[in-house]
């Protein structure tokens, strides 16, 4: 998967997004890539530099500031709480509605080094005391989190009929899924990545996530009616139930 896929995805579904996005600065991104233990990863480099100014009414993070502007003043700032050689900060919690912040962060050790994965936690406490447990993996890799922000925001949201389900199960039982979906007639809109799926055909929107270090799978369903969602979901309930008899 490739940022410049996303992009190419959300620019098609919200043609004014266009308008609205804005890259980063050379100088904004420069002095990120100074503040970076490593240099950046390439698929987050092509996010600053295609919308790291504005992101318009795309939200990459939920309830977050990425701008490269607000990014490289609070790191110049703000002592950290962690291992700087090790998590980049990318996010700040905007604090709406909750009393603990959690900012987002690539883990650079992890992962593909051009397109890691993203993390989250509270930003406070001495970097010596600070334990991985912390640090609750959100996405296997920075184009996985924009991926899903993208085809919830894009595909299923627009639906007038909102579904979800969970399954419990692994990397098999999503697959599994993902199979099912694909005899009801959906195909992948955007590529496959590991625990994540994003899939329509003409009444339908649907994504197949299995959350990192999780075994339960979330499926959010967008439909264009009430009948075409709940009904989707009956079959494959039935088709799950007469695989697991077999």
């Amino acid at each position: 998967m490739s940022f410049s896929q996303i992009l190419a995805f959300l620019v098609a579904r919200a043609p004014d997004l266009r308008a609205e996005i804005r890259g980063a600065g050379p100088d904004d991104i420069a002095e990120l890539a100074e503040l970076c233990p490593r240099p950046l990863p390439r698929e987050y480099l092509e996010y600053l530099q295609a919308m790291g100014g504005s992101s318009g009414s795309f939200q990459a993070l939920p309830v977050a500031d990425c701008r490269a502007d607000s990014l490289w003043p609070h790191l110049l700032a703000t002592a950290t709480s962690y291992p700087a050689d090790r998590y980049f900060k990318i996010g700040l919690d905007l604090g709406i509605g909750r009393d603990v912040r959690l900012d987002w962060f690539l883990d650079l050790k992890r992962g593909d080094p051009d397109d890691p994965p993203v993390v989250t936690f509270e930003d406070e406490g001495d970097p010596a005391s600070f334990v991985e447990a912390r640090a609750h993996v959100v996405a296997r890799a920075w184009t996985a989190m924009l991926q899903r922000q993208a085809f919830l925001g894009h595909a299923v949201a627009p639906r007038p009929s909102q579904h979800h389900e969970a399954v419990a199960g692994e990397a098999a039982r999503l697959d599994e899924i993902a199979a099912i979906c694909g005899r009801l007639g959906l195909t992948p809109t955007l590529p496959s990545q590991p625990g994540l799926h994003t899939l329509e055909r003409a009444d339908l929107s649907v994504l197949l996530e299995l959350p990192p270090k999780a075994r339960r799978i979330e499926i959010e369903v967008g439909a264009d009616t009430a009948r075409a969602g709940l009904h989707f979901l009956e079959v494959l309930r039935d088709n799950l139930d007469t695989s697991a008899g077999r």
